[in-house]
């Protein structure tokens, strides 16, 4: 059976070292797994749970399946810096325990960190061809997850057109003459100005987008119109 000890005692914004270990270990010098995190720290366990799942490893073999699992958090602090000191006093060298490299690193969220940043060079070195292959399917993975996510950030519930003209299904914005600028990562406003494409500007927030579009659009009609 898993259990969770001392997961109360991490406020919102704070970070954590944790230790997981057998029931049996009691010294967290050489014992189990010694991690750092500052998200909550239960939802940082479960990452390391599905973990276990998918890859082979020496933690994996530890958690898998319904052994008897600590996982107790044994110091909170604001600084996630101070933490990672505290992580290296307790894993100052490879493999002790079931970490397998030196505590207190910088994570490479690229690679997933220092020890499949040390995993990806001994791969390089034994198969080039092949460590290439896995890195670009990673990156290719990240890139994608991050276009998603840039998609998603700039989504907003529609607002209904209320013109005649029927909105392009590639227009996010909900608005005519409204559309995203990935390059400034702003909302760009355009009008049709004597056959030519005429930028209106770019705004933080698209209603103001939207609405000097509908000002110039205004214009445009009293113009077309003979009022000043």
């Amino acid at each position: 059976m898993k259990q969770y000890l001392n997961v109360d005692k991490q406020k919102p914004g704070s970070s954590v070292v944790y230790w997981i270990r057998r029931p049996e270990y009691t010294d967290v010098f050489s014992q189990g797994y010694v991690g750092i995190t500052c998200k909550p720290v239960k939802e940082r366990w479960s990452d390391h749970s599905r973990a276990s799942k998918q890859h082979n490893g020496i933690i994996k073999n530890a958690i898998k399946g319904d052994k008897d699992v600590i996982y107790e958090v044994i110091l909170v602090a604001q600084d996630r810096a101070y933490c990672q000191k505290i992580e290296k006093l307790l894993r100052p060298k490879e493999n002790i325990g079931w970490n397998l490299s030196v505590g207190g690193d910088v994570v490479n969220s690229k690679l997933g960190g220092q020890t499949n940043r040390l995993r990806h060079i001994k791969e390089q070195l034994l198969d080039v061809n092949k460590a290439c292959e896995k890195w670009w399917d990673t990156e290719r993975k990240m890139l994608k997850r991050q276009a998603i996510e840039a998609r998603e950030k700039a989504r907003i519930d529609f607002v209904p057109h209320t013109n005649a003209r029927k909105i392009s299904k590639r227009n996010i914005s909900g608005y005519t003459g409204v559309t995203w600028f990935k390059n400034y990562q702003l909302w760009r406003a355009q009008l049709m100005v004597d056959g030519k494409l005429k930028c209106l500007g770019y705004f933080k927030d698209v209603e103001d987008a939207a609405q000097a579009y509908k000002q110039a659009k205004e214009a445009k009609v009293r113009k077309l119109k003979g009022f000043a």
